[in-house]
């Protein structure tokens, strides 16, 4: 059953564009993503956040997400779920609003609210 940890609008502020726009395409649980391309989503969110943290960490250079989307070889793009990442990239998510977005993501994956 979703409870309101599962939202993606428990974790984010008012201020946080990208979000909003994933929440106007997708719904705020996401529903339409299956299992896989949610754990795909968290996959390219992660990589992304790790490559920018040794970014930031070495020379203070940050990467942003359609940046790292156009270098990397790693992130599956098939589905809904590169769709969303794709909506995220154009709306210039922020690190704040990734972790905000992977919080819920694994708490709907907990809660086992997918297209099953």
């Amino acid at each position: 059953m979703a409870t309101k940890h599962s939202l993606i609008s428990y974790y984010g502020t008012s201020n946080q564009s990208a979000l909003k726009a994933l929440i106007q395409e997708y719904g705020d649980h996401l529903q339409i993503l299956t299992a896989s391309e949610k754990f795909g989503m968290l996959l390219q969110l992660c990589d992304w956040q790790y490559s920018d943290t040794i970014s930031q960490e070495e020379d203070g250079d940050e990467i942003l997400l359609q940046h790292h989307i156009e270098e990397s070889l790693s992130i599956p793009n098939h589905g809904d779920a590169w769709s969303a990442i794709e909506l995220l990239a154009q709306h210039g998510i922020s690190s704040d609003e990734c972790l905000d977005l992977m919080n819920a993501l694994i708490q709907q994956l907990k809660e086992g609210v997918y297209l099953q």
